[in-house]
């Protein structure tokens, strides 16, 4: 051994290993709302380009038809809506869809569950990421699949709240470029298309719940499922609860949204005709008995926002409401406020 020695070995003490894991902690602590940060800012900007591709859409339904798709279609049974938006602008779609005379000239009662459960990636917020969920009561009325694909993004029917047979006669200061059997061009639009909202986010997460009346603040169970409603919209069914089936659906969101009320409001109003005012077009400022959905987003301080001319706007849920209101409207005058 001539002379040589052991080497200490030395491990490291319990008060070593606990300021080491103390350490990490720290670190993971500090990175962890970084990586969070990045995914969301990801999502957000993903969100953003899917508004985009409905603004495209939207444009090219328009060369095709000279106007914007109607918000739904009752073919003359309102307030029962047997066609969506979602489902018109589904071929105008840079990746292309089925043709809508092979797919959708049935209400969609009557298309098959392979399309009422049909989940289509850019109908969906990634913030939001459920693409399907189930319906009990829409699967009932249907006699199908329970199961539907969603949708996070809703179109904007103005300031107005109001659901009746002639939205035309709405004044063009309270109405916005969608409704239900009513048809917008561009050039009808006179606040200009970077002035006015064509949709904006609805979205359907779990954490939302959904109550009654204007200014509600108490979620509401529903008859039919006894827990609290979230405010799911299939993309393909625009169906708007009534003063007849509110009993057994509980309260429900729409494909519609209003900007009655202010952006995020947690619970979200729920959609509601009243049918025995269907010529009633008062807004329920006026006294109207009908109601519609506020816009909300999962993303925190505000929602985005398609504008006519396809732009998507970031709009932060403290914005001036007579500012916000006259930007949902065809004719809000909101363009001075804005230059």
């Amino acid at each position: 051994m001539s002379g040589s020695h052991p080497r200490n070995r030395r491990g490291l003490t319990l008060v070593e290993v606990a300021v080491v894991l103390v350490v990490i902690g720290i670190l993971i602590g500090l990175l962890l709302p970084a990586v969070q940060q990045a995914r969301e800012a990801a999502r957000r900007t993903q969100c953003r380009n899917h508004l985009k591709q409905f603004g495209l859409a939207m444009h090219n339904y328009h060369d095709a038809w000279r106007v914007l798709p109607p918000g739904a279609l009752s073919w003359s049974r309102f307030p029962e809506m047997q066609t969506s938006a979602h489902s018109r602008l589904l071929p105008y779609f840079e990746s292309g869809g089925p043709r809508y005379d092979d797919a959708f000239n049935p209400p969609w009662q009557d298309v098959t569950p392979d399309w009422t459960r049909f989940a289509i990636p850019v109908f969906v917020c990634p913030s939001h990421r459920e693409e399907a969920g189930e319906d009990e009561f829409l699967g009932d009325v249907a006699s199908t699949d329970h199961t539907f694909g969603l949708t996070s993004y809703i179109y904007c029917k103005g300031v107005t709240d109001a659901w009746c047979t002639a939205p035309e006669s709405i004044p063009a200061r309270e109405r916005g470029a969608f409704d239900a059997d009513y048809l917008v061009r561009i050039r009808d639009v006179t606040d200009g298309t970077s002035y006015t909202i064509a949709m904006g986010e609805g979205t359907t997460a779990g954490y939302w719940r959904v109550c009654t009346a204007v200014g509600c603040t108490e979620p509401v169970r529903s008859p039919l499922t006894g827990r609290n409603e979230l405010p799911g919209q299939p993309w393909i069914a625009p169906f708007v609860n009534t003063d007849k089936t509110i009993a057994r659906a509980g309260p429900r969101a729409s494909l519609f949204g209003s900007t009655m009320e202010r952006i995020n409001k947690n619970p979200v109003t729920d959609s509601m005709i009243d049918t025995s005012a269907q010529s009633d077009c008062r807004s329920s400022a006026d006294g109207g008995p009908h109601r519609t959905s506020n816009f909300r987003s999962d993303h925190a301080g505000g929602a985005h926002f398609l504008m006519l001319d396809g732009s998507v706007q970031f709009i932060n849920e403290r914005i001036d409401m007579p500012l916000y209101q006259g930007l949902s409207t065809v004719a809000g005058e909101e363009k001075v406020a804005l230059d």
